[in-house]
């Protein structure tokens, strides 16, 4: 078993492992690579000259990282989801599967290269809402075989804000309504000589403050 070490950029260091009978070939295992730049990519080669041989070693240098996703609109029953994934070299590939690994139809991928060579990709898809709804943003580089995937669950039980708002605008009204027919009733019990207009104008002015707040409400919702 023979070493072979190719030196290159003064730095970066290659190992090759060959078997003393066959062809080189490469050994991750003894792989020693340092202080590597994307312009490192290329061919280098091995020359052994007590044996008259050569070997080419093709170097691949890959910057990857995970992508992540936000939901960034929702309604009732559908949500748009955004992955982005930063850092990338060579350029990579955004997909949106299903639970079942099927391809979503999404909008186009933004591919943004920055000054440091690396890329930046960026894609929006819109999904139902399910309770079994998980969807999958995958990025890869097949150059370099790396795959990075990250998954949410898209909840059918969320409400967005304004549903929300909604809601306890409705409550808070129908509260306001039994207490003014509450302080009505106690009114009336406790003030039963008391005819005419004072009751009346009572009455109106609650009436009236229950629904200037309930127009107040569903005016900002």
């Amino acid at each position: 078993m023979l070493f072979c070490r190719v030196s290159w950029n003064l730095q970066q260091m290659l190992f090759l492992k060959v078997w003393s009978g066959g062809d080189l070939t490469w050994n991750p295992d003894l792989s020693i690579l340092s202080a590597l730049k994307h312009s490192d990519n290329g061919q280098y080669r091995c020359y052994f000259p007590s044996q008259g041989k050569t070997s080419t070693v093709e170097l691949l240098v890959g910057s990857v990282s995970s992508p992540v996703i936000t939901e960034i609109n929702i309604n009732s029953s559908r949500v748009v989801l955004q992955c982005e994934s930063k850092g990338w070299y060579p350029e990579p590939e955004l997909l949106w599967l299903d639970t079942e690994g099927k391809i979503l139809s999404a909008g186009p991928t933004e591919t943004v290269r920055g000054p440091d060579d690396l890329y930046t990709v960026s894609s929006r898809v819109t999904v139902e809402k399910s309770h079994s709804n998980n969807i999958i943003c995958r990025v890869q580089q097949s150059n370099i075989n790396q795959i990075r995937d990250t998954q949410i669950k898209v909840k059918g039980d969320f409400f967005p804000p304004k549903v929300i708002i909604t809601r306890v605008s409705i409550i808070l009204i129908t509260a306001l309504v039994f207490i003014c027919g509450a302080i009505f009733g106690l009114w009336k019990w406790r003030k039963n000589r008391i005819r005419g207009t004072r009751t009346a104008v009572g009455l109106w002015l609650c009436v009236t403050e229950a629904l200037v707040f309930q127009i107040l409400i569903f005016g900002e919702s």
